[in-house]
């Protein structure tokens, strides 16, 4: 995720964003786990 983020910004002086956007309670739990394993 931290890959894809950084190579969608292209811009070298501004932090890569983006949102998550979640479409069912599954993917809500997935998100959550990728931004605490981003945050270790």
């Amino acid at each position: 995720m931290l890959q894809r983020i950084g190579r969608a910004n292209h811009q070298l002086d501004e932090p890569s964003k983006a949102p998550l956007v979640p479409s069912n309670r599954f993917e809500v739990l997935e998100c959550e786990a990728a931004l605490e394993a981003m945050a270790e």
